[in-house]
């Protein structure tokens, strides 16, 4: 309203505001991790120019491209607080990476979400159980244990800043969970949006099985394969 663009315009350009982001917080996440700032480059496009993150757009899945966004950024705010020397800089790393966690929720990308959490939950045990038993963390030493037990409560800040951020929405709209047409869901209802096995080989060879109606000719026709498999 303030910049008086039609809403079609408005949404355009949050999408590309928020690739671009996506964009910055690979690269940031990618510096953290000691990538140099040419190969941080090199992954910023590659996730910001995905098929992962453009194609929903076609489909108007706002909100999981919003969230696909805010996945490097969770990911660099949980690294932070993994690589901090003290419980206070593990904490503000952990809550940051709950402040984006939260973002996610309020923008109703709830599988990106789901993936997400999954993802960092791995990422934080990794890093513990890759840590040799005596290891130097930004110039003070931390055992294999220490480093565990980090994990654990750098995650677990994370979880409990990001439910408190999003509660005021999230916990009223249980109440409308009943409403779901998702709600009665029975397991070969699921499954009807399951992968054919034999459609892995269009994720390796994009066209394999040709590009829509009327040249496609594999067993589930359905623009946004690349969905999954690029997160």
């Amino acid at each position: 309203h303030v910049l008086r663009l039609p809403v079609t315009s408005l949404v355009g350009l949050d999408a590309a505001l928020h690739i671009f982001l996506s964009g910055l917080g690979m690269a940031l996440f990618c510096r953290s991790l000691g990538v140099s700032a040419a190969g941080a480059l090199v992954g910023a496009l590659a996730y910001a120019a995905s098929g992962t993150q453009v194609s929903i757009l076609f489909a108007g899945h706002d909100g999981n491209m919003i969230s696909m966004a805010l996945v490097p950024w969770a990911f660099w705010a949980l690294h932070r607080g993994l690589r901090a020397s003290g419980w206070t800089g593990a904490l503000r790393g952990g809550a940051l990476c709950g402040f984006f966690l939260a973002l996610q929720l309020l923008a109703i990308g709830m599988q990106i979400f789901a993936y997400a959490i999954l993802g960092l939950a791995a990422f934080a045990f990794w890093r513990a159980w890759s840590a040799r038993p005596s290891s130097v963390r930004d110039g003070a030493p931390v055992s294999g244990r220490a480093s565990w037990i980090r994990a654990g409560g750098t995650l677990a800040a994370a979880g409990l800043f990001g439910f408190l951020l999003s509660a005021p929405q999230v916990l009223p709209s249980l109440a409308y969970k009943s409403h779901s047409w998702r709600e009665g869901f029975t397991y070969k209802d699921f499954t009807t949006w399951s992968f054919n096995p034999a459609e892995a080989l269009g994720w390796i060879v994009p066209g394999y099985f040709g590009w829509r109606s009327p040249t496609y000719r594999g067993a589930w026709d359905f623009c946004l394969s690349t969905e999954y498999l690029g997160l």
